[in-house]
């Protein structure tokens, strides 16, 4: 039985070895997401995808009084365009094929 033991755990060991698995190291992987100085995560609402390289971005004011909805290139890091609207809005998380967004009023 404990040589059974011993011939089981030297080729698991030899397996691990020629597959070139590093049981220490976590692969590496790059860094898939970066810090956008246009805007401000914490008071987000809302986003979702809209299209080529830019998100639509939903913000709700502390009273819900005005929304504000952005368009922000994450390209270049900038508000592509802004609009303020009268209400508490939510964005919907589908959106058109010719990159229009949908909005749901609360």
């Amino acid at each position: 039985m404990k040589r059974i033991v011993q011939a089981l755990f030297m080729a698991l060991l030899a397996a691990l070895i020629l597959s070139g698995c590093k049981a220490s190291t976590a692969p590496e992987t790059p860094d898939a997401a970066r810090r956008l100085s246009c805007v401000q995560p914490s008071s987000l609402t809302g986003l979702c995808p809209a299209g080529s390289a830019k998100v639509a971005l939903c913000r709700t004011d502390e009273s819900g009084a005005v929304t504000t909805v952005e368009l922000v290139d994450l390209d270049t890091d900038s508000v592509a365009a802004e609009k303020e609207l009268d209400g508490e809005w939510v964005l919907q998380q589908q959106s058109f094929c010719d990159k229009r967004i949908a909005l749901c009023d609360r």
